[in-house]
């Protein structure tokens, strides 16, 4: 079995003026991530393992939002694949010296332009032409087309988008193809440090991390992704995938509270003192769900490409890859963070919630391509519940139903304010002119936040419960350029929002939103490969920092927590 490539991520953050300073709660670490692929050529199996840091940020005030001023966000991914006798990947497994054009959210013969992505620790958004731009420029001639499968697999792992082998169904006709995918995860993880004082003795916080001491297992997980997909011709098809998972971690459903906050009187999050059933399905199981499940057509309007789909799938503008936060993407899709901050290895065809839309590509010169997308849904990020090892706040998600306030009294949760689900839509155009050197975009969105803030209900100054809202009808203007320079490939975006969600104070009871705002964003980003050395044989590398910064607030500034 060949080896498993090491893996690195550093990150770092220059807080908001003013903002609560960051408490760490504790350390994990998953013991190991095993990964098989099975087709029906060979049987692949990937051990490695991951490091996971739990952090908390301490607050009298809960919000979940945009930065409340200017800020600075960086990050570091390194991925490095040792010297090894044999290729991971055989042959006859892919095309020699060729990176897959679409990304896993679409079907891989669509010929739209794709994206792959993960977790490191953000979320990652690489696009395949400055996968493919990388690839040509920097290697040249000094790795040879067996390396360069191995560096396209490097790429992959990289940026945990790698896929499994596909078992061909024959279908006796040529122009029909039917594939079917599976993968199977499994994740040990184990916590290391004790809980810190200061979060474990806060009635808001201490029962994601009374559940669970040091030395206890955090994760024993499995985890199946299937999926299947069927071309004519290349032009029409389908793809439906699904995933399901199991964790042994979670088999004990009762609230844990830190001692002194229950000698103090205060009651768990959860009234039952035992987790609600949405809680249980999504992070013990057994159970499952539905992912991509759409149609498309690839076909010619006169002289120009058209590509479409209709039904529960993902797309992602732009060219943030580690601060998806401050992109162009920001709330272009739901993310399931369950998985992307707590099962190392998920792929990215499992961190995107699909969402029931229609979109369209069309290249209408070889230089100028158009896009757009409407949402028929709505669907918010699904964070890790509360009461649960990774929760940000023990009364956050849809199973948490009581906020602890004081000793006996916890407001109850009422009727959670969310979109209709509707009316979301987006437009952009990509243009390459040869002067250029690269590609442009520009951007327009109209959107529903997909986090939320945790507001007090009732009315103003009589609070009864609490509820999560979400921000609506956003609007994003947006312009990107990705350019290779030097072997190595550079993206760069600025987006400006308008009534954007702020950082929020839960208010006094009389609030149906937080402060709205406008909003800058810039992300600057470059990536670039390592050839061989008597290290190893190749190794990719990226950066990315972001700026933001508050142009003015619009709505609720008494609710504001700058």
């Amino acid at each position: 079995m060949a080896a498993a490539p090491s893996r690195g991520a550093v990150s770092c953050e220059k807080s908001p003026r003013n903002a609560p300073s960051g408490v760490r709660a504790a350390e994990t670490i998953t013991i190991g991530s095993l990964d098989m692929f099975v087709s029906e050529k060979s049987l692949q199996v990937q051990i490695g393992p991951y490091f996971r840091q739990k952090e908390l940020v301490l607050t009298d005030e809960h919000w979940l939002s945009q930065p409340p001023d200017a800020a600075w966000t960086c990050g570091l991914h390194v991925v490095v694949f040792p010297h090894q006798k044999s290729s991971l990947v055989k042959s006859d497994d892919v095309s020699p010296c060729a990176l897959p054009y679409s990304a896993p959210v679409s079907h891989p013969d669509q010929r739209d332009s794709g994206r792959t992505a993960a977790w490191a620790p953000r979320l990652n958004l690489l696009t395949n032409e400055r996968r493919q731009k990388v690839k040509k420029t920097s290697m040249q001639n000094e790795v040879s087309c067996m390396s360069k499968r191995g560096l396209a697999l490097a790429i992959a792992l990289a940026f945990v988008a790698g896929k499994a082998a596909a078992v061909s169904i024959e279908t006796g006709n040529p122009d029909v193809s039917l594939r079917w995918d599976n993968g199977i995860r499994y994740n040990l993880g184990m916590r290391t440090e004790s809980p810190d004082r200061r979060i474990a003795t806060h009635p808001n916080y201490d029962e994601s991390d009374a559940k669970f001491k040091s030395g206890d297992v955090v994760s024993n997980r499995v985890d199946l992704l299937t999926e299947i997909d069927f071309a004519y011709k290349k032009d029409i098809g389908f793809r439906v995938s699904a995933s399901a998972w199991y964790d042994q971690a979670y088999r004990d459903d009762a609230i844990r509270s830190n001692s002194e906050v229950a000698a103090a009187g205060f009651p768990n999050s959860y009234s039952s003192n035992r987790y609600a059933n949405y809680t249980k399905r999504y992070h013990a199981g057994a159970s499952g769900e539905i992912l991509d499940a759409f149609v498309f057509s690839n076909f010619d309007a006169g002289s120009v490409p058209v590509s479409v789909k209709l039904g529960r799938h993902s797309i992602y503008w732009g060219e943030s890859l580690l601060t998806a936060g401050h992109g162009i993407a920001s709330s272009q899709g739901p993310i399931d963070l369950i998985k992307a901050l707590g099962n190392p290895g998920s792929q990215v065809k499992e961190l995107f919630l699909p969402v029931s839309q229609a979109s369209f590509q069309a290249g209408l010169t070889e230089e100028l391509s158009i896009g757009a997308q409407y949402f028929f849904d709505w669907r918010p990020n699904r964070y890790p519940e509360g009461g649960t090892y990774l929760g940000l706040l023990d009364s956050l998600g849809e199973g948490p139903n009581a906020l602890p306030v004081a000793p006996g009294f916890a407001f109850p949760r009422s009727r959670d304010l969310k979109p209709d689900g509707r009316g979301d839509f987006g437009v952009m155009a990509r243009w390459s002119p040869q002067w250029l050197n690269g590609t442009a975009g520009f951007y327009y969105r109209k959107y529903d936040e997909k986090n939320p803030w945790l507001l007090l209900s009732g009315t103003a100054g009589a609070p009864a419960g609490y509820r999560l809202a979400y921000a609506q009808d956003l609007q994003l203007f947006g312009i990107s350029l990705s350019k290779e320079l030097g072997g190595i490939s550079y993206g760069a975006e600025w987006s400006y929002r308008k009534n954007a969600a702020l950082n929020s104070a839960p208010g006094d009871g009389g609030a149906i939103e937080g402060a709205r705002g406008n909003t800058h964003h810039v992300v600057v980003n470059a990536m670039g490969l390592i050839g061989r050395t008597p290290l190893f044989d190749t190794a990719s590398y990226l950066g990315e920092v972001a700026y933001s910064r508050l142009d003015r607030v619009t709505r609720n500034p008494a609710l504001f927590s700058a």
